[in-house]
């Protein structure tokens, strides 16, 4: 499994996205945010985005990971006219400053 760390003081974090789809740019996107802790449970959704089209670049604001051995990841969710599509990303693991 593909893993990456991250070292970042308690806070907010803010997380920069882009979506490009040649073939589908009028698509339907649902970004949602999964956060957990390391041995406390299954993950949840801790934020949902959406954006219709194509985009540059966009922020995720208000993401928090204030405790060591907490990750976040990402659902992607595209829906088109030829049906929906999904991918998610590896997690990527959290240790305090």
């Amino acid at each position: 499994m593909q893993h990456r760390r991250i070292w970042h003081a308690p806070g907010p974090l803010q997380i920069d996205y882009s979506i490009a789809d040649t073939d589908e740019p009028d698509a339907d996107y649902t970004i949602d945010v999964f956060t957990g802790m390391v041995g406390k449970g299954l993950a949840e959704v801790t934020q949902t985005v959406t954006e219709h089209g194509n985009t540059r670049s966009a922020p995720i604001d208000g993401l928090r990971l204030d405790q060591d051995h907490a990750y976040v990841f990402f659902r992607f969710t595209q829906k088109s006219s030829s049906g929906t599509d999904r991918a998610w990303t590896a997690p990527v693991w959290y240790e305090a400053t």
